[in-house]
């Protein structure tokens, strides 16, 4: 093991980095191979081995990237991780990162979406209209994620409403957000329009939830889609709608 953790080729390092956060490894084992991946100069090889520690103990990983962002140092693939195993709390680091000059800063709005805390909605409603094309996509794709389902008027490309229809559709829109944001307070975090953890039957749990509370509470039958991420999830940009084992 220590030679694959050291190998020259990186597709050998970021298998390496990917298995050990699958429980075929014991834990304080899988922890000290992880260290030197986590620090990897390949960012594909740290980027995976900091998720596979996150398998392992999500709130350590999640109290380590506040860390990196209180120094300065996070990255857009913390932002994301923060995001899913973070807090409410966590709302104004990745607010920052998504205010930044940072190239990659719709990593910070992706990561509010996972978040899912309500008081990020005034936040995301202003971003709809931003003048970056690929900004205001990931405004949307967030809001997606918490609401299941876009704001009325967003992303219409249709020719503009005369002044009446204009009058109306403001007075649509003012409504949705208000009925949004009152039932948004019901829960400390949106998924799919639902409060997360779901409380509800356990027979109809969405896929995308299931997901995310096996990360907390591993179930060995189970084991399988703890494995699975998002396309794209290990980059820290944009990630399909696909959900792990949908």
């Amino acid at each position: 093991m220590p030679g694959l953790v050291a190998s020259p080729d990186v597709e050998v390092r970021l298998s390496v980095a990917r298995a050990l956060g699958w429980g075929a490894v014991e834990a304080d084992v899988a922890h000290g191979f992880s260290a030197p991946l986590v620090a990897d100069p390949d960012p594909s090889v740290r980027n995976a081995a900091l998720w596979s520690v996150a398998l392992m103990n999500p709130n350590s990983v999640a109290k380590w990237c506040r860390e990196r962002a209180a120094d300065g140092r996070i990255e857009p693939f913390h932002v994301r991780v923060l995001g899913l195993l973070g807090d409410p709390q966590d709302l104004d680091i990745l607010r920052a990162f998504a205010e930044s000059d940072h190239e990659l800063r719709r990593a910070g709005v992706w990561a509010m979406g996972d978040l899912g805390a309500p008081a990020a909605l005034s936040h995301l409603r202003t971003w709809i209209s931003d003048a970056d094309p690929d900004f205001a996509e990931a405004v949307l794709d967030s809001l997606v994620v918490m609401l299941d389902e876009t704001p009325p008027g967003a992303g219409d490309e249709d020719e503009p409403p005369d002044a009446e229809e204009a009058v109306d559709d403001q007075e649509s829109e003012k409504e949705w957000w208000n009925r949004t944001q009152n039932a948004a307070s019901l829960g400390s975090r949106l998924l799919g329009g639902n409060p997360w953890p779901w409380a509800g039957d356990p027979t109809e749990e969405p896929m995308a939830h299931l997901w995310r509370s096996l990360l907390f509470e591993p179930r060995s039958e189970l084991d399988w889609l703890r494995r699975q991420i998002p396309d794209g999830w290990l980059s820290g940009l944009s990630t399909d709608e696909a959900i792990p084992g949908e």
